[in-house]
């Protein structure tokens, strides 16, 4: 089965949220405008290049395949002439400054992104998730206790780490036991997001409430006492995300055919292997043939979420192949094929060569 994720979740966010300044703004009295479509349609043609500005992105990596980086200087490039020519908030002596001060900040980010990545790198090497879900096996025993205990974690790590810190080091250290818990991928993400975004409303050290007390002018306890009704809301919305699994995923239907193998559940044979422990081949049914080396695929390298749910992929099927209990074997299984709906749509990976063809006779 294919799952894709949904942007359900974040109506139901935007929604609750809104609900809430409705009900404030009644209650208050708040001075109303009455809707005039002239102004609106007005407004939204002056916003208009900056409204492109998100489509630009979708494009530049859809239809033009750019990467990343390419697509980020391609809109950075957009940005800057709309500032320079259509605006004209910039001008061009101000330039150096303002190149100066986006540098001195992409530094700093610089300097937090190459420390968390060597702790993650280290994690890795270390095999720290593995120790970390065999921990976790002798506490915790369902799906759903995991995400509690994972939510109270990530909102302790949305208090105290920034986003980039936080996805480079704590990702890797929880997307494998979350995998083993049975937890979609894009459950997880969606969970994660929502959480760091609340641990940024969260006192007494979350960043939004820093920016919001610096650009208000307001004490920090003000501040405090103003975000604990949205710190509530979304308190709500994410034990509805995270407990209703159905608002994040959705079932797109069977997985096609031609992915090869991770169709029916079962594995015809797995080749235990040295490297971390991870099985060095995986044959399926349908002859299919999976080795470790299907994650040094580019599409799959190049997202460090995606690798490691590959790698962790070959690692489940070592230790359930193991394992002597059958039961056990079989609730093994169960969750490595909870990590199946992302392989499917990946290629097959090396296949075994086909076996040659015995000769047709000679026509006389």
């Amino acid at each position: 089965m294919t799952q894709k994720a949904k942007f359900l979740t974040g109506l139901v966010l935007v929604g609750a949220l809104s609900l809430y300044a409705v009900i404030v703004a009644v209650k208050d009295k708040v001075p109303r405008k009455k809707f005039d479509g002239k102004v609106v349609a007005r407004s939204m043609i002056v916003a208009l290049p900056e409204l492109l500005i998100p489509a630009l992105v979708i494009f530049s990596l859809t239809v033009l395949k750019l990467r990343i980086p390419e697509a980020s200087a391609f809109t950075a490039l957009y940005v800057l002439a709309l500032e320079l020519l259509v605006y004209r908030d910039v001008k061009l002596e101000d330039l150096p400054r303002i190149t100066r001060n986006a540098m001195a900040l992409v530094g700093a980010i610089y300097i937090i992104i190459v420390a968390a990545t060597a702790l993650t790198n280290y994690f890795v090497n270390a095999r720290v998730p593995d120790q970390l879900y065999d921990w976790m096996g002798a506490y915790i025993h369902s799906r759903w206790t995991f995400l509690l205990a994972l939510n109270v974690l990530l909102l302790i790590v949305g208090c105290l780490m920034d986003i980039f810190s936080a996805t480079l080091v704590v990702v890797p250290l929880i997307a494998p036991a979350a995998i083993r818990y049975g937890i979609d991928p894009y459950h997880l993400g969606v969970v994660f997001l929502l959480n760091l975004e609340i641990g940024y409303l969260t006192p007494p050290v979350g960043l939004n409430l820093f920016i919001t007390s610096f650009r208000f002018q307001k004490p920090m306890v003000v501040v405090y006492k103003a975000a604990i009704p949205f710190i509530l809301l979304m308190l709500g919305a994410l034990a509805l995300v995270t407990y209703v699994p159905a608002l994040t995923v959705v079932d797109r239907g069977p997985a096609p055919e031609a992915a090869g193998g991770a169709g029916d559940g079962e594995v015809t044979a797995v080749t235990p292997g040295v490297d971390g422990g991870l099985a060095a081949q995986i044959v399926w049914p349908d002859a299919a043939v999976w080795t470790p080396s299907r994650c040094e695929q580019p599409e799959i390298k190049e997202s460090e979420l995606d690798y490691i749910d590959c790698r962790a992929r070959f690692r489940f099927w070592a230790r359930c192949d193991a394992l002597t209990e059958e039961l056990d074997k079989v609730e093994c299984r169960d969750m490595a094929l909870a990590a199946e709906d992302w392989f499917a749509q990946a290629d097959a990976g090396p296949e075994p060569e086909p076996e040659p063809e015995e000769s047709a006779p000679d026509a006389k």
